[in-house]
């Protein structure tokens, strides 16, 4: 859906008032997804399939090179919040399960139940500030 959004094909270079009318057209062609968007995901996923994961318009390169470039990073991170997740969530359990407060429990579940309904996004801005 996207896709069909107005101004999706669109980016700081198509607003350069310095760009001719025809570069502009030139640019815009050149990153044309219309047509059949059948087609356009079966190429899409075929070139998948190749190792060809298309180029970055933000970085004039192949996206497979920057995923490369960017995996180890990647997976240090995700395996470090995936660690600091599992002991938050063992504390937590091991607090509800040992604690003679009858609150604690009632709190905690409170608390898991409003961090699983927050969208992911929203809770990783948090923890990112």
């Amino acid at each position: 859906m996207v896709r069909f959004a107005p101004g999706f094909e669109s980016d700081e270079e198509m607003t350069d008032y310095r760009l001719s009318r025809a570069t502009r057209d030139a640019l815009r062609k050149g990153r044309s997804s219309a047509g059949n968007p059948v087609q356009y995901y079966v190429d899409y996923l075929s070139g998948i399939v190749r190792g060809d994961f298309g180029r970055s318009i933000v970085f004039g390169q192949p996206v497979g090179l920057l995923i490369r470039q960017r995996a180890v990073t990647t997976l240090a991170t995700v395996a470090l919040g995936l660690f600091f997740g599992w002991v938050a969530a063992l504390v937590a359990a091991m607090t509800a399960a040992m604690s003679r407060w009858s609150g604690a429990e009632l709190t905690l579940t409170l608390a898991s139940s409003s961090l699983a309904s927050v969208p992911s996004a929203i809770v990783a801005t948090f923890c990112v500030l």
